[in-house]
């Protein structure tokens, strides 16, 4: 079988633990949902005659208090339409927002794959255990300075892995590449008893002042 390699040099790479990126998105995503939920609870309060844009701001306010009541519809219907769909828009942001607060648990059967199965029970290994399998013989690779493995499918399947590997900046790439992807390859097989279809690995180069920070 043979597996996917990928070599990616870096610059610029943020270590698993600290992940600024991911964090950054998350944080951008959640304030922009914070603040629809905000604005269609100001729609709500408007609709329903609590709140006045006009009288908070008399600049622009009434044009806004204007078009938040719709008052090209019938008498009173554009406040209802106004109330009904801020509700509506609220609450799936609200909704979206906590979801990403607050992470799904994922199930038993996502994490964990079948070793064995048959008329006296099951023998289950979890993904984190797989992974840590997979890590510890890549770890081992000459030129691994970090190293993270994701675990791909569940139930009696073959696995996938994606090892995202760093490696400093004067590691030979091709090589650590072949050899992480084998070394992964044959723990999990050898060690754990899953058939590994392939190993996608990613190579990331750790520039010096990284590298100097890690040491220390």
């Amino acid at each position: 079988m043979t597996a996917q390699t990928t070599a990616r040099q870096t610059t610029h790479t943020t270590w698993p633990a600290s992940s600024r990126g991911f964090v950054a998105d998350r944080l951008v995503v959640g304030l922009l949902l914070l603040c629809i939920a905000l604005a269609a609870a100001g729609v709500f309060l408007t609709a329903i005659g609590l709140f006045s844009p006009a009288r908070l701001m008399p600049t622009w306010g009434p044009v806004m208090e204007q078009t938040i009541l719709l008052p090209a519809l019938p008498h009173n219907l554009g406040r209802v339409v106004a109330g009904a769909t801020a509700v509506l828009v609220g609450l799936v942001a609200m909704m979206l927002l906590i979801r990403r607060i607050v992470p799904a648990s994922p199930s038993a059967s996502t994490q964990h794959h079948v070793l064995a199965a048959d008329e006296h029970g099951l023998v289950l290994v979890d993904k984190k255990g797989i992974s840590t399998v997979a890590e510890a013989a890549v770890q081992r690779v000459p030129g691994v300075v970090q190293v993270t493995v994701q675990v791909l499918g569940q139930g009696t399947s073959t696995v996938r892995l994606v090892v995202r590997t760093w490696v400093h900046a004067g590691a030979q790439l091709r090589d650590v590449g072949q050899q992480a992807s084998e070394r992964a390859r044959e723990a999990v097989e050898q060690l754990v008893g899953l058939q590994v279809h392939d190993a996608v690995v990613r190579l990331h180069v750790v520039p010096m002042e990284d590298l100097d920070r890690v040491v220390e």
